[in-house]
């Protein structure tokens, strides 16, 4: 009789019950024959039954906890949130220094870091594909984050967020969208990431969010969060916590030596960017305003850029000035029925 265990060599090691083996059985007359079984248990004599163990001592029990906390969360599924109270607290905390970093380069007025009558902005750009131009925009955003966007490429489109509803405009029917559906598309994005450096309670989108784990930004290390909309989908943002980011040419309220270690990176509908992302550049000044000037358009968790986005001026207004919310009626550039990449 021949015996092997699996796939290894033929072995006269005792193995455990219902291991399985292959038996190859040779006849008198040469002929053989395999058959696959499972090993059968020796009669090996019961052990003792152990005494009863004495009551833990109040250490014993302190100790048997803290290892029952720690197969516990060992064993938990990696980015499930076990203890949402404390989740939410470092989120909120990592919030309000990320607001700190883009309120501490505001002008102060009466004591606070906008104008009572509020402002507006009104920001011109230019986009780019393989180190061509592609496209141009212009967005307006008030003091309470709403904005309108003119998106020129390939196809012009206006989006407008009025704080209540999110029109898109294409040269049809203006039609109405939910803000994940707005947030899906590039100009959506852009629109609302940019809106969150200019509002004047910033990161408006993010409230009351969840530290969603840990990843990545343009190669270094990154908290991402997560906020669960009415409809029960999410929009997700990056920030880098870099002890050593220093903003350039900055100067926080008087304060030269103020250091930011919470940047608003990246925003996009999905983790895993898989619908794309917008990818914002380290921030710089302009009109007193802490702004990423040049932004990427991505695709995937290797953050492949798409097309760049680059701000060419901005200039600051009152908000009175003028009604940013008028939807003009725009015309295709291009046939809107042809195939339509993430770029568009």
């Amino acid at each position: 009789i021949k015996l092997s265990v699996g796939q290894s060599a033929p072995s006269r090691q005792t193995r455990t019950e219902d291991w399985p083996i292959e038996l190859k059985i040779r006849k008198p007359d040469g002929t053989t024959k395999t058959i696959f079984t499972r090993a059968l248990g020796l009669p090996y004599r019961k052990p003792p039954r152990p005494r009863p163990a004495p009551d833990p001592t109040p250490e014993e029990r302190k100790a048997i906890a803290r290892q029952l906390a720690m197969v516990k969360l060992l064993s938990a599924n990696p980015g499930t949130i076990r203890v949402r109270e404390t989740n939410r607290r470092y989120a909120s905390l990592l919030m309000k220094r990320a607001r700190q970093s883009i309120l501490a380069a505001r002008p102060l007025a009466n004591d606070s870091a906008v104008d009572q009558d509020g402002f507006k902005y009104r920001l011109e750009g230019e986009m780019f594909r393989n180190q061509q131009q592609a496209g141009s925009f212009s967005l307006q955003v008030n003091h309470l984050g709403h904005f309108r966007l003119a998106w020129n490429l390939k196809i012009s489109r206006i989006l407008v967020y009025d704080g209540n509803k999110i029109t898109l405009d294409s040269g049809l029917d203006p039609t109405e969208l939910e803000l994940t559906d707005a947030i899906k598309t590039p100009y959506g994005m852009y629109a609302f990431g940019m809106s969150q450096f200019l509002s004047e309670r910033p990161l408006g989108l993010f409230e009351k969010p969840l530290v969603d784990g840990s990843d990545k930004v343009i190669g270094g290390n990154a908290w991402r969060v997560r906020r669960r909309l009415d409809n029960g989908k999410h929009v997700f943002g990056w920030f880098t916590t870099d002890d050593d980011q220093v903003l350039p040419n900055a100067t926080f309220r008087g304060d030269a030596s103020f250091r930011s270690n919470a940047l608003f990176r990246k925003i996009s509908a999905d983790r895993d960017c898989e619908n794309g992302g917008i990818l914002f550049d380290s921030p710089q000044f302009l009109s007193n305003v802490l702004l990423p000037i040049n932004s990427r358009l991505i695709s995937g968790i290797g953050e492949r850029t798409v097309l760049r986005i680059e701000v060419k001026s901005i200039e600051r207004d009152r908000a009175s000035d003028g009604n940013i919310f008028e939807i003009e009626s725009v015309m295709p550039i291009e046939d809107s029925s042809k195939p339509k990449d993430l770029a568009k």
